[in-house]
Parts: structure tokens; sequence; C-alpha cells
């Protein structure tokens, strides 16, 4: 017989996040301008911490005002575009980008027998942090401290990538030339092979990848010749791959001779190979398009100085939904979050826990955690976000303070 046993008073009632920015004339010291209200929690992401302590963490947590005003997703937890300025606790600030933490304000984790609680405030002077702010958050994505989530989920064994496979949060996949399948299950810890090697070939010069689309839970094994009229795209119906639905015949692809992550949006691949993304329209056999992405994000970059982009090369990727993340293991790249319903374009950068273990997604979040799955399971995302109903401008006539207060009921 099992018995559920309920802990009521243990389990948060309620979580609540308000801010307010207050845009203030540089001479009067008037207040121009004013923004209030309430912003998402992402509550997977609040219960990570050092050590498990996810109240530390947040103590932690740096407040980033930055330029993106996309809505909230609550399976991607991460702020994103670039960031205009930012705040870190109990800390001063620094030339333009940093402002100082209000000593008097400031209160971390202060609790009582109902809530938990935490107040920051900044100050940022004429010159810091000018530019238009469209959104706002506790993050600890642009550090690479390692967050452990509190359930504590841990499977009988963890891999080392090798950062070719390509990865939906649970599995990734990898072929042989021989048309051998690999996939290895991260929330298990175990390994298994499909062989398909009547349908692709076993022909060692020719190089096979294999890709998914999240958006239709279609499989692709994309082979690559130096033989033009070699090179296809096999489409399966799921990871099964006993089921084969169509074959293309990319002649014009000249991607592929290295294997890398690869992952299908709207009829298109794109290929994460070292620093660039190779998008590889098969269907229509158009020849790819190699976009290199240098983009990195200005708090990191602030922080670490010599941080430069990570995208596939030595990183770590994990795609779900309509997005891709790559985590790099090195302390002076960063990862990239893409978006594949735009295209596969940049919308923001995450710094991952150095490791060389894949990335997957947490199997017991409400909604969509990336983790690095060493042992314990670690992250870097962000613990809440606001997108302002109107952008602030702010500009070297202007200083500005932002407060930001979060409540947890019990």
């Amino acid at each position: 017989m099992k018995e559920t046993i309920q802990f009521p008073s243990m389990k948060p009632k309620g979580v609540e996040g308000r801010i307010c920015i207050e845009l203030k004339d540089v001479v009067t010291g008037d207040v121009v301008q004013q923004v209030q209200g309430k912003n998402h929690v992402f509550e997977d992401a609040l219960f990570c911490g050092t050590a498990y302590d996810w109240s530390a963490a947040v103590s932690a947590a740096w407040l980033c005002l930055n330029d993106d005003d996309t809505a909230v997703d609550p399976d991607l937890p991460f702020l994103l575009g670039q960031t205009i300025g930012y705040g870190i606790p109990t800390t001063a600030g620094l030339t333009t980008m940093r402002g100082t933490y209000n000593a008097a304000y400031e209160d971390k984790a202060h609790s009582d027998l109902t809530k938990l609680y935490w107040k920051f405030k900044y100050e940022f002077t004429s010159s810091q942090a000018n530019g238009t702010i469209k959104s706002l958050g506790l993050t600890r994505q642009y550090t690479t401290a390692a967050l452990k989530h509190i359930s504590c989920f841990a499977p009988e064994a963890f891999f080392t990538s090798d950062y070719t496979y390509s990865n939906d949060g649970r599995f990734q996949y990898k072929s042989s030339t021989s048309g051998v399948i690999t996939i290895q299950d991260l929330w298990l810890g175990t390994n298994s092979n499909v062989d398909v090697s009547a349908i692709v070939g076993t022909t060692a010069a020719s190089v096979k990848t294999v890709g998914f689309d999240p958006s239709t839970g279609k499989f692709y094994i994309m082979v690559y010749s130096a033989t033009a009229s070699l090179r296809k795209v096999y489409v399966f119906s799921n990871n099964t791959f006993t089921t084969l639905e169509t074959t293309y015949s990319p002649t014009n692809n000249s991607s592929g001779a290295s294997q890398a992550p690869f992952y299908i949006y709207n009829g298109v691949g794109y290929l994460f190979n070292t620093a660039s993304v190779h998008a590889i329209d098969f269907i229509n056999n158009v020849a790819p398009v190699i976009n290199t992405h240098t983009l990195v994000n200005n708090a990191a970059l602030h922080n670490l100085s010599t941080c430069t982009i990570g995208t596939a090369n030595n990183s770590q990727t994990v795609c779900w939904s309509h997005y891709v993340l790559t985590w790099s293991n090195s302390t002076t790249k960063q990862g990239t979050i893409f978006d594949l319903a735009a295209g596969c374009t940049w919308i923001g950068n995450a710094v991952g826990p150095v490791t060389t273990a894949p990335a997957g997604l947490h199997p017991r979040g409400v909604h969509k955690l990336p983790m690095i799955f060493i042992s314990p399971l670690q992250t870097n995302c962000a613990i809440s976000k606001y997108v302002l109903p109107t952008p602030i401008t702010k500009t070297s006539s202007n200083s500005m303070t932002v407060t930001y207060d979060l409540e947890i009921t019990y």
C-alpha cells in the first residue's frame, strides 16, 4: 500500500515580483517618468541554487535591464536581447554599465512565519545605462555559477558530450558512417542503437548526421558526400527511425563534411558547425547560407574581460519548442540562444556552468528548465522577467532608480 503524505505548509503558496523604474531630471532630481508593475517569476528556475540553497542564489542574482520586448515564455527562462545596464547586490557601480546598490533599501532573504522576501534598489547616474530599456529581471545567466535544482534528480549514469550530438532535452542522437544511430537517454543514463544502414548506406566517406524538427517530431538523417549525387536527407516519422517518409537529394548542399548538431524548422535545416550556423534548404536544393554569430552580452563581457562567443565548438546544444541553446564549456566564451521560428536568429546569451557534460531539460520541471547533465544537475538562467508596457529611453539628462521586490508567501 502506498501512502501519500502532504506538506501543505512547506510549499510556497505564491510568488510575486514587483518592479519600479524612475527616471529623474539630473538637475532638479524630479521624477519625469515612472513605470511600476508585477513581473513573471520562472518557478522552476527560482528553486535552483548553489549547494541547493535557492534563497542564496536569489540574493546573488543580477538585476539586468535589457533592450528586448519579447513576451514572456514560461518555457524560456532567460532574459533576451542585449543588456543596457545592470546591478549586482551589495556591489558598487562601475563605468557606464553597472549601477550602485542602495544599502539602506537592500534586504536579502528576510523571513518571518508567513513569507520570505528580497528588496533591491540600484542607482544609475546620468552616464550609466543609457539606451532604450524594454525589459528587466533577476538572472544568473551571465555568470558561471553552478545552480542545482532542489529536486535533486540524478540518473544512474552521466555522459560526456563530444559536441556533435543533436539533443531534444532528454535524448541525444548521433550516427556513425556505417549507419548505426546511437541514442543516449540523459534521464535514465542508458544507451541504445538503431541500425538504419539499409536506408542510409554504409559508405565510410559519407558523413551521416541525425537531426529533428521540434515542431513536428520528425527525425532526419543528412548524408554528406564529396560526390554531390550521393548527398541525401532522409525523413523519418519519429525517433524510432522505423518509418521512412520521404527522401531529398540536396546536391547543392556543401555543408556537413563534419558532424555537428542539426535541427530543422519550417523545412530548413540548421547545422551548428564550429562558430557558425549553416542554414540548409534541402527541400528546394538551395546552397547553404552561413551565419556567423559574434554578439556577446554586455553584462557578462563587463565582468569577464576576455569573453567571446561559443556557438557549437566545444559547446553543448539542446533544442526544445523553437529554441536552441548552446552552452560553452569555457569561462571565456558565452553560449547563445537562437529562435528557429525566426530563421535561427540570435535572441540572447547565457554563460553556462563550465563542464564537458551534455545539456538537457530537467525531467521534473513544471516548464522547460535547461540543465547541464552532470552530478548534480546544474543550470544558469533567469529567475524573473518583466516586459515594460512602453519602453523607457534613458539619456545623459536623466539619472535612474530601479527597485525590485520579490516576495514568497507560505
